[in-house]
């Protein structure tokens, strides 16, 4: 309720807002939906998620939310997360109208796999977005360790008319 009330000074005082949330996973905190809910009428509202939350939480999301208010980006892991359910959550929000991207971390262990998601994200018609990964792995600092393969990978990217972006 207390943010709730900041956020409406800030926006009686300056007008539009964008609240862009970063800093974990945001489905974990405590009422997280309601909080968004109250938010998303007023204000625009961005964040990332990996969706390690439940198919029931998003549903509840969904019901409670300003969808034309609310962009995600969805952060893909293959080693951490399971493809299928992933994906069956990215298209449910996708088909309830919420502005969506998967995101996929360059992460050196995952860099090879990153094609093999990316047609499977854009046969779905899912916006894809490779992201470099930056920090240290074995040593090294990315990312200005990658190799030429895997910058092209990363960097050499164009984007389509039907806003699916093709590495």
């Amino acid at each position: 309720a207390e943010w709730i009330l900041a956020w409406e000074r800030l926006r009686k005082k300056y007008g539009h807002v964008r609240i862009l949330i970063t800093g974990g996973e945001p489905f974990i905190y405590p009422q997280f939906v309601e909080l968004i809910h109250n938010l998303s009428q007023d204000f625009s509202i961005g964040f990332d998620t990996n969706l390690s939350c439940s198919k029931e939480l998003l549903v509840d999301f969904a019901e409670k939310t300003k969808r034309s208010n609310i962009s995600m980006g969805l952060s893909f892991h293959p080693q951490f997360a399971e493809y299928e359910s992933f994906l069956e959550k990215a298209l449910f929000l996708k088909e309830k109208g919420y502005q969506i991207c998967v995101q996929y971390v360059s992460y050196p262990q995952q860099i090879q796999s990153m094609p093999l998601y990316r047609d499977k994200f854009k046969d779905n018609e899912l916006y894809f977005i490779p992201l470099p990964f930056r920090g240290s792995y074995k040593g090294l600092n990315y990312p200005a360790s990658f190799n030429q393969e895997d910058r092209k990978l990363i960097y050499n990217r164009r984007i389509k008319h039907e806003g699916i972006v093709e590495v």
